[in-house]
């Protein structure tokens, strides 16, 4: 009789050790979850100023301000390291490629956009295409990940508003395929 109440505590402990196991690991998924980085870009408005065309970031500290960059944020809760930055149109004709060290979450970067980013944006309004060719790829890793995960956007010009005889654009990147190496 106590071989039985043995056998059936040995097998409530194995159960008990099992489930444990399973808990144990669920919360460190759930850790190693929080710590990978997710990067994007801020809402970025396009504005026709005297022919020219004017970028300004919405959540800047003055709104009115324009700029010669995007801001790329980490939204996440890691840092991305190694960040490779390049932007094609037609994802052959690379117009720039930028690289960063390291971006720590809830962080931005300043993308600095060059002429070629410009006339492809002033190309697409002109003939209003709304979907432009130019294509954004990232590349960058994390703490936990030995691997590379890379990002494509593909730029899209919507409307924004008209006020004014003013037409202003807001200028969105689309993710594109996501995969990793």
């Amino acid at each position: 009789m106590i071989d039985w109440i043995s056998a059936i505590g040995s097998i409530g402990t194995f159960i008990m050790a099992t489930i444990y196991f399973i808990s144990v690991s669920i919360q460190i998924f759930q850790m190693r979850i929080s710590y990978m980085p997710s990067i994007g870009f801020n809402q970025t408005i396009l504005e026709d100023v005297d022919g020219e065309l004017k970028l300004k970031n919405a959540n800047e500290d003055n709104p009115q301000r324009f700029v010669d960059y995007i801001k790329l944020s980490n939204m996440g809760g890691g840092a991305a390291r190694n960040v490779s930055i390049s932007m094609y149109i037609d994802g052959e004709n690379e117009l720039q490629n930028k690289y960063l060290n390291i971006l720590p979450s809830n962080d931005a970067y300043l993308l600095p956009i060059n002429q070629g980013v410009y006339e492809e944006l002033e190309h697409a309004l002109k003939n209003q295409f709304y979907k432009t060719k130019l294509r954004v790829r990232i590349d960058y890793n994390n703490y936990l990940s030995k691997k590379t995960k890379t990002v494509d956007f593909n730029a899209r010009i919507d409307n924004f508003y008209s006020f004014n005889d003013k037409e202003i654009y807001e200028l969105q990147f689309i993710q594109g395929e996501d995969h990793t190496y």
